[in-house]
């Protein structure tokens, strides 16, 4: 019988933690050193993994930020061991210090093994970052592999999740606040400019009727279609009880 096997990462302090799980639950030796992986991320003090993809060859890519001082994005890389790949970044590690606070890592992979990480930029808006397969930033995609979702005077956008379609688009879903939050997507060309054909200039807020309205996760359907899930506060719900 194929194991399977379950693997959880946590940042701790400087270390990353990741463990494997083998049936029927036990720790999986092969992984890591005794099934699991620590990496010590140098230059802050705190570190929190917010998303992880599994590359089609096994290795383990997880994305977060630091949250101490001004966040920085952090990746991190391992082989299918638990290694660290050293092939990736500086010795395995990506970390980008923004000019504001960065927060909130959604990440996924396209099929050419570039890697597309979104977040928010505390003041400045909704951040999306491509890096190549080696973890440099790639300069075919907005500017020096970077674009915002700019905040104007009455919007800011807090992007939650993405995904990316079949032809490469990007779709980014999260709340955008003017007064009350209201759920908000944005579909970006694969060169990283929004997409004119996507709802207002690229844009969509839909007001859901409720306080304080937000997309937590969103996924692209095979056809095209978006799913999203979140949450609707609404006071009506609360004064009928």
């Amino acid at each position: 019988m194929n194991n399977i096997k379950i693997l959880g990462i946590v940042f701790l302090g400087l270390i990353f933690l990741g463990t494997v799980f083998s049936q029927p639950g036990q720790l999986d030796m092969s992984f890591g050193n005794s099934g699991k992986a620590l990496t010590l991320v140098n230059g802050r003090s705190y570190v929190i993994a917010r998303d992880m993809m599994l590359q089609p060859d096994n290795k383990i890519l997880i994305a977060g930020e630091t949250i101490v001082g001004e966040q920085d994005l952090v990746l991190i890389r391992f082989n299918a061991d638990g290694t660290k790949d050293k092939n990736f970044g500086l010795n395995g590690l990506v970390q980008i210090d923004f000019s504001e606070s960065y927060r909130r890592s959604s990440g996924a992979l396209q099929e050419n093994g570039k890697i597309i990480i979104g977040g928010i930029l505390v003041g400045a808006g909704a951040i999306i970052n491509r890096f190549n397969s080696n973890g440099t930033p790639d300069s075919s995609f907005g500017i020096n592999g970077t674009i915002l979702l700019e905040d104007s005077e009455n919007t800011h956008y807090f992007l939650n999740s993405l995904d990316i379609q079949n032809d490469g688009k990007i779709v980014i879903a999260g709340e955008a606040r003017n007064g009350w939050p209201e759920t908000f997507f944005a579909r970006f060309n694969v060169n990283g400019s929004l997409d004119q054909d996507f709802g207002d200039e690229g844009i969509v807020i839909l007001e859901m009727g409720g306080l304080i309205n937000s997309v937590n996760t969103v996924k692209v359907q095979p056809d095209g279609k978006i799913i999203a899930a979140g949450k609707i506060d609404d006071i009506d719900i609360f004064e009928d009880k």
